[in-house]
């Protein structure tokens, strides 16, 4: 008697797999998944546009805003790696005070890169800003 084979068929490629030369799939571990919640969070987080030259207090606040929630995310991911790392490696190699520093670290850059764009939008003077705007049109 003939034994029946599942095999998938990938329209891009025309080429057939069957389903049991096909490695097991395992659920996602801690790390994959905080690298999906990564990607999905920076896809939906747009840079503002600036025109060229015609940025004003609104455009830089907005890119700054853009700033926190991308640090936000990737300061999620690094944790999570550190976390699964720590958590598979002999106990103690990576400890708590090791975690929270690398948090702090992640923190004080975030905080420096997103002080000095929203400086930036303080600084911007009305003329300045719509001078440049009548010289992109």
């Amino acid at each position: 008697m003939a034994q029946a084979t599942i095999t998938r068929i990938m329209s891009r490629d025309h080429v057939s797999i069957p389903v049991a030369a096909q490695p097991h799939q395992f659920p996602q571990s801690t790390v994959q998944a905080a690298h999906s919640r990564l990607i999905a969070a920076l896809a939906v987080i747009r840079p503002h546009h600036i025109t060229i030259r015609g940025a004003d207090r609104v455009d830089v606040e907005e890119r700054s805003a853009h700033l926190v929630k991308t640090f936000d995310a990737f300061a999620a991911y690094v944790r999570a790696i550190v976390e699964d790392t720590a958590d598979n490696l002999p106990c103690g190699t990576i400890t708590r005070k090791d975690r929270d520093y690398v948090a702090g670290c992640l923190s004080d850059c975030a905080a420096e890169v997103v002080s000095m764009v929203a400086k930036a939008a303080d600084e911007i003077e009305p003329e300045e800003a719509s001078y440049w705007t009548r010289r992109a049109r």
